[in-house]
């Protein structure tokens, strides 16, 4: 008896297990009919069943056709970029900088742009804009480039102005290449100096607040050029000197270190007082890639810094270098690049035994220390790190001094390509650009420039009008 009631519940619950899977079944067939399109596919195939035949192919000769197709245009894409390689370095090569020199460039901000009494802003101008179907229908200028410039920086200092003036020679070179290839969309030249030069030329629009927050040199294509993939250990001074703007200061100089990293580089986070604190404790003594989603899950921690206490710097080296030793040996993180970003408001020593043990003679570490604060008492201390381990010494006073003073570092990691004349070429993932609605993904290229750091980078795909943002 009881093995008949076991038996009849068993077979209530197949009958509703099976009730729910059809059920379910039943659900998932709706929705993925609803969404996909099926039925409107089926339709349409049937509508074309009698004019369609089936025909038999060769698979190998068919991929070999693709592969060559796509070699081929591969190879226009990189020849138009060396051409512009090799036409900005004879511009720089050949132009002498002038400090007081006076230029009037197009700023895509300004073009077009008139004052009260309806004359032209300085360095707008009239700048002819036409609507492009090959690039979906924005306004843009086929025989100029247009230059824009970061909000926080100024639009006529010196630097920009000589940059500006010896890369107008890239002009002829963008029109050039799009006349030998019309597939071409966008083509860039990201400076190391900060001004972005986009052709074709076309108007940008800042938001609500009247700012243009981008800047090139912290997009990806930027610094996958400008330096070799690489593992950092960013240090932080959370000692009680550090309490108040200090600390503010050191949380955004860290956010805007890690805007620098890339896909290709590792990274972890230390504060030090009279401890070591992992910023994220589950990461102790290793590197993590430095995709976006571990660089925002270590802004939100940044947060939570308190300083107090006193800072014993040492100890913090220490285990910066222990990581990035190990982490090499074991050939994990990028194996090739490796530095130490130091932010605090001073070193009461120069930790040459640290330096000694950990890091000399081969000195394959860098070290970048940023001095926070308007006092100056221990930068002796800190520029000697930097001079004796290759790397470079920066003072953060305000939080308007913070990217322009965290960019340098690039130029120093960027040395080996340039002494061994390095062009290499890359092709980057392919991503959607953010301010065209609707999206489309872009196939983006960039090519490594030598002498100073610029980067020059070539749009392939059709209806993309920013560089990644």
């Amino acid at each position: 008896m009881l093995l008949l009631v076991w038996l009849l519940m068993l077979f209530v619950l197949y009958v509703i297990v099976k009730l729910w899977a059809s059920a379910f079944g039943g659900e998932i067939k709706s929705i993925s009919t609803k969404y996909s399109g099926s039925q409107l596919l089926q339709k349409k195939y049937k509508d074309q069943e009698k004019s369609v035949r089936l025909e038999e192919v060769d698979g190998a000769k068919l991929v070999k056709t693709v592969a060559e197709n796509m070699e081929e245009i591969f190879r226009r894409k990189a020849e138009a970029t060396r051409r512009l390689v090799e036409a900005a370095e004879e511009a720089h090569l050949q132009h002498e900088e002038n400090p007081d020199l006076q230029y009037e460039y197009f700023n895509a901000v300004l073009i077009n742009e008139v004052d009260e009494d309806g004359n032209s802003v300085e360095l707008g101008g009239e700048f002819i804009l036409e609507p492009n179907d090959h690039f979906n229908n924005l306004s843009v200028n086929l025989s100029l480039s247009v230059v824009q410039v970061p909000t926080n920086m100024y639009n006529k200092d010196p630097d920009i102005v000589n940059g500006v003036y010896w890369s107008e020679a890239l002009n002829k070179v963008f029109v050039d290449n799009f006349e030998r290839d019309p597939s071409l969309i966008w083509q860039y030249f990201g400076s190391a100096k900060g001004f972005f030069r986009q052709y074709p030329g076309v108007k940008w629009h800042p938001d609500e607040h009247g700012v243009i927050s981008f800047d090139c040199r912290n997009r990806k294509w930027y610094i996958q050029a400008a330096t070799s993939p690489k593992d950092v250990v960013i240090l932080v001074d959370v000692s009680g000197s550090m309490k108040g703007l200090r600390l503010t200061i050191a949380r955004q100089t860290v956010s805007s270190i890690l805007d620098t990293l890339g896909d290709d580089d590792f990274f972890n986070i230390i504060a030090y007082n009279q401890e070591i604190h992992y910023v994220e404790p589950c990461l102790n003594g290793t590197l993590v890639q430095a995709d976006r989603t571990n660089k925002d899950h270590f802004r939100e921690h940044l947060d939570k810094l308190f300083a107090k206490g006193i800072g014993l710097l040492g100890e913090a080296l220490a285990e910066a270098f222990t990581i990035l030793n190990e982490f090499n040996q074991a050939g994990r993180g990028s194996v090739c690049s490796r530095a130490i970003m130091l932010v605090t408001d001073g070193a009461t020593k120069m930790y040459d035994d640290v330096f000694a043990k950990y890091n000399w003679p081969e000195r394959k570490v860098r070290i970048f220390p940023y001095l926070i604060g308007r006092e100056s008492a221990f930068a002796d201390n800190l520029k000697w790190m930097a001079c004796t381990n290759k790397g470079y010494f920066s003072q953060i006073s305000t939080l308007a001094d913070v990217q322009e003073n965290v960019m340098r570092y690039l130029h120093v990691m960027s040395r080996p390509k340039v002494i061994d004349h390095e062009h290499d070429t890359v092709w980057t993932e392919a991503y959607v650009d953010s301010a065209v609605s609707p999206h489309y993904a872009a196939c983006l290229y960039r090519r490594a420039l030598s002498q100073h750091s610029n980067s020059i980078r070539i749009q392939c795909s059709q209806y993309s009008q920013w560089p990644n943002k």
